[in-house]
């Protein structure tokens, strides 16, 4: 990961391959595949949303890992306890990722605006989780601004 924007309201992590990454002749440009963004609404409450851009790269756990990252950061760093994904109702694997396996709740539906809102509400196994994850992946983690 790459980190690229920080403020009072939101905070940007670039996806970078881990793959192209290790190829010698390589530049961080080489290897975006996509970004991860907190929007921050509340103290603590922040908006989630993920991109993988590069249509190869969809598919593999790579959004999955990338949001499960980002979370670990917020959650750790940043002291955010509810995490809130708004998905267009027609993007079955973002709806199946955050509410199968990453155990969003469904709040509600818009009809007017065809997208999902679940909700996450971090509690201290939650958190416990989370904090193992940064621990054990922070030795390829990117902590620079791109």
């Amino acid at each position: 990961f790459c980190f690229c924007l920080s403020g009072p309201a939101e905070s940007t992590f670039i996806v970078l391959s881990k793959d192209v990454w290790e190829k010698p002749s390589s530049s961080e440009t080489d290897c975006m595949v996509g970004d991860v963004n907190l929007f921050f609404l509340e103290p603590s409450t922040a908006e989630v949303e993920i991109m993988i851009a590069e249509k190869s790269f969809r598919g593999k756990g790579l959004g999955q890992e990338a949001t499960q990252l980002m979370m670990a950061y917020a959650i750790t760093e940043l002291g955010i306890s509810k995490f809130i994904a708004k998905i267009d109702k027609k993007n079955t694997g973002s709806l199946q990722m955050f509410g199968k396996r990453l155990e969003f709740l469904e709040v509600s539906r818009s009809e007017v605006f065809g997208e999902v809102t679940l909700e996450l509400l971090v509690h201290w196994k939650l958190k416990a989780f989370y904090t193992n994850m940064i621990e054990s992946r922070a030795e390829w983690m990117l902590h620079r601004p791109c």
